[in-house]
């Protein structure tokens, strides 16, 4: 039978983690690696919910040695850095927010003439303040690293295709900055993870273990599609806590529905704000998460 992806929703985490428990133990080779020396993986979106789920395993005689639980974004990166590591041009250590930082402040020293509409915000800051001006510029580089991060997070086929919107000069040149490094072009997380999303079947990394994704409520649509993906090559279980039985992508927020002006905009049949203010990407997962492949296996645990 090929590896297929397992969809488990579930409105309450107690009664998502009984499905992961029970499924576990029915069918322990689909959760678990051939190699018993291969410590056994559960993806979760913080710490918290790793620290809840060990306990919850423990409490019902789960046997948790040999069981780690990274968080998404680490999972991806490993298994992009496995696939990838013998291109020399992938660097994911120099993109991360840290490591950005620092470079963005090392370019805008070197090539402030390059970037006039920072310069000239710098300068802004500096008539209204008396901070250093290695302070300013350092903070600057901060938010740009972190808005750079979120890009390749939830927009990586913006940077790996280099379609930058309108008005987007000064953020696509440092880019441009970023990817090169010692006098070489360096390919980013971005790169590899829209790579990666364009593979064919046949070139997908093989005899992974099986993949389990828990507690999941929010996450970017490209990681939901990479671990789609990967469903091509093993077994991926995806544990959705899912806040809502019925189809909640349409709820607007209480400051939306304040901003509405015309009673005809508003639905007649929108019932809970609570699910608007949710957020914008908790909406957009769930859409995500409606518009899977029809090769799916889904299961809703009660």
């Amino acid at each position: 039978m090929s590896p297929i992806f397992h969809l488990y929703t579930c409105n309450n985490l107690t009664d998502l983690a009984r499905g992961y428990v029970h499924h576990r133990r029915q069918n322990p080779r689909d959760f678990m690696p051939a190699d018993l020396f291969v410590p056994e993986q559960v993806t979760v979106p913080t710490k918290g919910m790793a620290v809840w789920l060990e306990q919850f395993l423990v409490q019902h005689n789960e046997i948790v040695i040999n069981l780690q639980f990274p968080y998404i974004r680490d999972k991806v990166n490993e298994l992009l850095n496995r696939h990838f590591q013998d291109e020399t041009d992938f660097r994911p250590e120099l993109f991360t927010p840290a490591v950005m930082t620092w470079r963005i402040m090392a370019i805008l020293n070197q090539s402030p003439a390059d970037f006039p509409a920072l310069e000239h915000y710098l300068q802004a800051k500096a008539d209204d303040a008396g901070e250093s001006p290695d302070l300013r510029r350092y903070q600057l580089a901060l938010r740009v690293a972190q808005v750079f991060d979120q890009y390749i997070v939830y927009k990586p086929e913006m940077l790996c295709d280099d379609a930058w919107p309108e008005n987007s000069d000064w953020q696509q040149a440092l880019w441009h900055k970023l990817c090169q490094h010692e006098g070489r072009k360096i390919t980013s997380p971005a790169d590899k993870i829209c790579a990666f999303l364009r593979l064919q079947n046949d070139q997908l990394p093989q005899n992974l273990p099986p993949q389990t994704v828990f507690g999941v409520s929010i996450m970017s649509p490209v990681f939901l599609n990479f671990f789609k993906k990967l469903s091509r090559t093993t077994e991926v279980h995806f544990f959705y806590l899912n806040p809502c039985d019925e189809f909640w992508a349409d709820q607007k927020s209480r400051w939306a529905r304040t901003a509405v002006t015309e009673p005809g905009e508003l639905d007649e049949h929108f019932e809970n704000t609570l699910l608007g203010d949710f957020g914008q990407q908790g909406r957009q997962f769930f859409q995500a998460i409606l518009e899977l492949d029809n090769d799916i296996d889904e299961r809703t645990w009660e």
